[in-house]
Formats: structure tokens, sequence, C-alpha cells
């Protein structure tokens, strides 16, 4: 049985609802998709057709690839691997994708482990400036982490900085 408070399509659509506009920019990445033209997706175009800033458009990256919609390797968006017209998050898959990019950061695995001991399930865990001091990790770091945590329900955000410890992160850690 899942702790999670919301679905896999419920939190998939609240994180994305959170960014008005994204639409737009769905709607161009399948048009790139769709003319082969994928390969052209960066930050700074992202950022240009949305009028968000860079640190926006990588929070809808990571919440895109979490979700298992977009494939990125090496800061490059490879391949759109569903369909963005309608949006479905698989529970376990979403689970996979996030623990794998666990696995392949020491620093995200330290900041978990941290987070992980120092909280309580339903704690308010501190802000990011606070944690950026008791961790090795900067504060772009903590916030990906904390929306893939997010993404797999590990942790609730209420309001843009309060986010809850809703059980435990140990499954990450195995």
């Amino acid at each position: 049985m899942s702790p999670h408070t919301l679905s896999a399509n419920e939190r998939l659509h609240s994180l994305i609802g959170a960014y008005p506009g994204i639409d737009h920019v769905l709607q161009s990445i399948s048009d790139l998709e769709r003319g082969g033209r994928l390969s052209e997706i960066s930050s700074p175009y992202l950022a240009e057709i949305s009028g968000w800033s860079y640190s926006k458009v990588r929070e809808v990256l990571v919440i895109l690839e979490s979700f298992g919609v977009l494939n990125i390797e090496h800061g490059k968006c490879i391949r759109v691997t569903q369909s963005l017209d309608a949006l479905e998050a698989n529970e376990d898959d979403v689970f996979r994708i996030v623990k794998s990019h666990i696995d392949a950061d020491e620093k995200a695995k330290v900041f978990i482990s941290h987070v992980e001991s120092e909280y309580a399930v339903g704690d308010k865990i501190d802000g990011e400036r606070p944690l950026e001091e008791l961790t090795p990790i900067g504060r772009e770091k903590i916030r990906e982490v904390f929306l893939r945590l997010e993404c797999a329900g590990f942790v609730l955000r209420e309001g843009q900085k309060k986010r809850i410890k809703l059980c435990t992160l140990q499954p990450l850690l195995e």
C-alpha cells in the first residue's frame, strides 16, 4: 500500500499545474519531437519560449523526467517517452526513475540520508538555505532532490517553501 496522499497522476498534474504556461512548453517539445528535432531542446530555448528563468525550466524538466515523460542525458533531452497529450504516471515507474537518479548521485544520497536521519515522518523539513549549511550540496541540487522526492510522493510541499516528510526515505537508500 502506498503511503502517498496523492496518486502518481495526481502528483504529476498538481506539480505541472504549478507552472502556468507549461502547456506551451509541452506543445513545443512535442512539435520538435514530431519534426525529428528533439535534440534542439535546450534550457535557454525553453526559457525563451516560456518566459521562465533557467532554474524554473530545470524544475519542469526534472518533474517531467521523474514522471517518465522525458529522458535526459548529460543535460540534453534525448527522447519523449510518452505522449504529452495524455500524461499518465505509474507509481512503480516514478519510484524506479527517482531511485535511479538518487543511486547515480552520491551527493543526493548524502542529502537524503541527512533528511531521513534528522526528520521524522510528518515533520516539517527546514528550508533550502539552512539545509545547504548542514549538507555538502548547493541549493540548486537540494531543490532538484526535493522535486524528485515530491514526484515520488515521499515529500509534500505546502505552499512555496514548507515541505513535510510523508514517509521513510529508506527505500531510496537501499
